[in-house]
């Protein structure tokens, strides 16, 4: 709920979708982490102090092994 409040304060919070997939991924609602993910993604902003993205692609090949998409997972 946190992260959908801030996503709508600020539609570009790329941490706040990193969160939110994050969660969604492991409640086992993979296509919405992975929408959310392509988000945090698309809005992530270059800052070597920050390790979202890292976190965000992460966790985006953990879900692609989930379902069994160890093609996508790489």
């Amino acid at each position: 709920e946190a992260s959908t409040r801030a996503i709508e304060i600020n539609p570009k919070n790329f941490r706040a979708y990193t969160f939110r997939a994050f969660c969604n991924f492991k409640l086992r609602r993979v296509r919405e982490g992975l929408e959310d993910s392509d988000k945090a993604i698309d809005y992530y902003q270059v800052n070597p102090f920050d390790p979202s993205i890292l976190w965000a692609l992460d966790n985006r090949a953990r879900a692609y092994k989930m379902v069994r998409r160890n093609d996508l997972a790489s």
